[in-house]
């Protein structure tokens, strides 16, 4: 009882997350006391995630093993190698600095790209017009997520 048996019968998910996978790579990953490669890359195929689970529950019910699977899905989110970087754009490091400040960030996260060559650059291959965008990326430099909601961001930092 409690237990995951990857049978499938939480399905279909409202946001589209194959639960029984995830929870088969968390598991693993959980067995082996840290996250093995194979594990990351084929996790990292799914079409959607453990961070993408909105939390509705309807999942639950129809476990025939009372799996607490959004609680799973919370857990399976967590990855403990998450570090926030920001990489300002601004044409001004003085008001990054000041805006880092007046929100807490730790000053060494903070980057200030003041080039223009390497802003454009940037600009391009990220795809973004005057604005933001915001990425979680893994620790091998892979975009992960792009422009994610305030609760995947609320978890990229919790970890």
């Amino acid at each position: 009882q409690g237990h995951c048996m990857y049978c499938g019968h939480c399905a279909p998910c409202s946001a589209g997350i194959d639960i029984a996978s995830v929870n088969k790579f968390r598991n693993l990953a959980d067995t082996q006391g840290e996250i093995p490669e194979t594990v990351r890359e084929h996790y990292r195929t799914l079409a959607h995630h453990a961070s993408e689970c909105i939390g509705c529950g309807l999942c639950e019910p129809r476990c025939p093993f009372g799996v607490g699977i959004v609680e799973a899905m919370r857990r399976a989110a967590e990855d403990p190698e998450t570090v926030v970087v920001s990489v300002n754009l601004d044409r001004s490091e003085k008001l990054m600095k000041e805006i880092a400040a007046i929100d807490n960030l730790d000053e060494s996260s903070q980057f200030h790209v003041g080039d223009a060559t390497a802003e454009s650059a940037i600009r391009e291959v990220f795809e973004m017009a005057d604005g933001l965008r915001t990425f979680i990326i893994d620790e091998r430099g892979i975009i992960v997520k792009v422009d994610p909601s305030e609760k995947e961001l609320a978890q990229a930092l919790a970890s």
